[in-house]
């Protein structure tokens, strides 16, 4: 007899403990924020146009370290090269982000996209005077109805005057 009550408050026992944590499970999850596909996407874009203006492009000289580095001298100083090498600052900077958002599988599987850096106060221009702009991608993607667009604010100075850029990457699923 004695054994059989131990066995019943044993069974008790762990039904408690279980409903216990069910119960601690149920509570923490309702708390929980659920994410949405869009915003879940709206997140991944941003973070991919992070990493993208941050991304180191193998070279030392400051005007091509990275990848938002390249993309103000090709705006600012559109003769200069990086490292004393015949690659232009623009040239570095169209190729390398193409090459990343390309290396994006399923970004290039499943969207199409745009990025594009508008100055901010100013229009630079090469030595014709002819403007300059980097854009690069499906422009098409700007008119899209159920397009993801994040942007993200570089600044940088130059002698004494600070110059301001808007990177906006664009995705749109690919139809």
């Amino acid at each position: 007899m004695y054994s059989r009550k131990k066995a019943q408050t044993t069974i008790i026992l762990m039904f408690m403990v279980v409903l216990i944590f069910g119960m601690l499970f149920v509570f923490l999850f309702s708390f929980a924020e659920s994410v949405s596909s869009q915003e879940h996407m709206e997140k991944y874009t941003y973070n991919l146009l992070l990493s993208l203006v941050r991304t180191d492009t193998g070279f030392t000289d400051d005007n091509c370290k990275t990848i938002s580095d390249s993309i103000h001298c090709a705006l600012l100083q559109p003769t200069v090269t990086c490292d004393q090498s015949t690659i232009k600052c623009q040239d570095l900077a169209n190729d390398r982000i193409t090459y990343y958002i390309d290396s994006f599988e399923s970004i290039k599987q499943s969207y199409r996209y745009f990025f594009k850096v508008e100055p901010q106060g100013f229009i630079p221009r090469d030595s014709q005077n002819n403007q300059i702009k980097i854009e690069i991608g499906d422009p098409t993607v700007e008119d899209a109805d159920d397009k993801i667009q994040v942007s993200y604010t570089i600044a940088k100075t130059l002698g004494t005057q600070q110059f301001i850029l808007k990177a906006i990457l664009i995705l749109a699923r690919a139809e």
